[in-house]
């Protein structure tokens, strides 16, 4: 019978989380590195194609995974565990690039430096579609650290998901009105990119309190056939982006762009949960 993971058990069951976490890190970083060589070879668009299948996707199912939707939500503690670190590194960036502009003087006035880089921070965005759907002009984008306020919004909707009758369908809903609404205006704060994450995050929940990662219920045999719709989202890859809720140019780009991380992620942690368990393929 399947069961959820105990925090007791979490202790020592949760390797495999981690080598999925360290991959996806991996990934992040040859992925966007693959972009530079774009256009030069098959390979650096395969590398491309198959990191961002599954690099963002992962790490928002391995959060939902350790979500305790049965608890009381605890503002106060998601607090401290996303949205500080994110003001800290907002911080870091902003007094390390004007410090280093006072000495280099390479990226024009400190003064209009420090100006773009908060306005950055506030608004908290990996990238916008286009300026036109900005609320107000952005100069320069905070980057990667826009993951720890689209999980911040994902977890919270997530939780209070949980209290319904029908939460898979409503964080269907969820991720279309962060789809949508962002073609029209692109809101500050990620707001819409965690509504996109919600079924990510509540994937990775059901997923904890199925047991789907740490019971040997055929995935032996589940695997391959998820591997396969993996390549297929690999192979027609043409681009899609998180924090920008574009998930792709037609329907059917969405639809194979959507399917390929959940199924990329289900494969890959299934994968490692199955080496854990000492299974085989």
């Amino acid at each position: 019978m399947a069961s959820s993971i105990s925090d007791q058990e979490i202790k020592h069951r949760v390797e495999f989380i981690d080598v999925a976490k360290a991959l996806a890190i991996i990934a992040v970083i040859a992925g966007h590195t693959a972009i530079r060589f774009l256009g030069l070879g098959a390979g650096a668009q395969f590398i491309f194609a198959l990191a961002f299948t599954f690099h963002l996707p992962v790490f928002f199912v391995t959060s939902g995974y350790f979500l305790h939707v049965d608890r009381r939500y605890d503002l106060a503690k998601e607090v401290r565990a996303l949205v500080i670190p994110y003001m800290l590194s907002s911080i870091l960036i902003i007094t390390f690039l004007c410090a280093s502009n006072l000495f280099l003087h390479d990226m024009g006035s400190t003064k209009q430096l420090f100006k773009d880089w908060l306005s950055a921070s506030v608004y908290g965005a990996g990238d916008v579609p286009s300026v036109e759907l900005a609320v107000w002009p952005l100069h320069v984008r905070i980057g990667g650290t826009w993951f720890l306020l689209a999980l911040f919004w994902a977890r919270m909707i997530a939780v209070k998901l949980f209290k319904t009758k029908r939460p898979i369908l409503l964080s269907i809903l969820r991720f279309f009105l962060g789809l949508l609404s962002a073609r029209v205006i692109f809101l500050p704060f990620d707001i819409q990119s965690g509504l996109c994450a919600v079924p990510f995050v509540i994937l990775g929940t059901y997923a904890n309190k199925r047991g789907w990662f740490t019971e040997k219920n055929g995935t032996e045999f589940v695997i391959p056939a998820l591997f396969a719709v993996w390549l297929w989202a690999v192979v027609g890859f043409n681009g899609f982006s998180m924090a920008m809720c574009d998930y792709g140019r037609s329907v059917v780009d969405c639809v194979r762009n959507i399917v390929g991380a959940i199924v990329s992620s289900l494969c890959l942690i299934l994968f490692l949960a199955l080496i854990e368990r000492g299974g085989g393929i």
